[in-house]
């Protein structure tokens, strides 16, 4: 009898610590992938450009080039529909890379000398819809911490000459881009232009979490210097 006391009782002490391990894991992967209530969905495209991104602090793999002038440029390609407000079907490349501390520069372009202009590698194939009006497209975007967003005020719900005004944060600084996702209802962009927060062309209201070098984590918001102008469709 004391034998099988002593062996239900290992049982026991060596149970619980597995079972919390799980409940651990499974808190960490929610935090990680920030899953929280929303109206709205990230988009496709939004994912796949931010999957650029990630390159850039990491780049290695396929699609990844550094340029005759040491620009590392990560390309991809995505939905037509997500691009313009065109919503036509079929896919169109582009290629993004950093410029200066806190900007991700993304060119859509139809030729080789476009992104030859900027210094870049194109695309491996450049895939271009003839339908599309404009030639090339270039944006910037850039993470902006909450506190600098809310700081900035009304330069930062500005666009195009307000928004290289709002301080972001220095991409040399960032370790990961943990997750991607939109912010709740209640949350400050939510509140404060909320008619911004429910345009599906605008990137407001995009949260981006970003662990440092330092190994801090931050909330970001995503934001970029053609806002509301269609040129993406940042939102589902």
């Amino acid at each position: 009898m004391k034998n099988k006391i002593i062996i239900i009782v290992l049982v026991i002490f060596i149970a619980a610590p597995a079972m919390a391990q799980v409940k651990q894991n499974k808190d960490e992967n929610k935090n990680n992938n920030c899953i929280i209530p929303a109206t709205l969905k990230v988009s496709k495209a939004t994912n796949i450009l931010i999957e650029t991104y990630k390159k850039l602090l990491t780049p290695v793999g396929n699609n990844v080039c550094t340029s005759g002038n040491g620009t590392v440029t990560a390309s991809s390609t995505m939905p037509l529909s997500f691009y313009g407000g065109s919503g036509a079907a079929g896919t169109i490349s582009f290629s993004s890379f950093v410029e200066g501390t806190d900007l991700f520069r993304t060119v859509f372009g139809s030729k080789q000398s476009q992104y030859d202009y900027y210094g870049i590698c194109a695309p491996k194939q450049i895939i271009w819809d003839a339908s599309l009006e404009a030639v090339n497209h270039v944006f910037a975007a850039k993470l902006v911490t909450i506190q600098n967003f809310v700081a900035a005020g009304v330069i930062a719900s500005g666009v195009n000459e307000d928004f290289v005004k709002v301080q972001g944060v220095p991409i040399a600084d960032i370790a990961t881009i943990d997750c991607v996702k939109i912010e709740e209802t209640n949350g400050y962009v939510a509140a404060t232009e909320n008619a911004n927060y429910v345009n599906k062309n605008s990137s407001k209201g995009i949260l981006v979490k970003v662990t440092l070098k330092t190994g801090v984590q931050q909330l970001c918001y995503l934001i970029n210097n053609y806002d509301t102008s269609g040129t993406l469709k940042w939102k589902d």
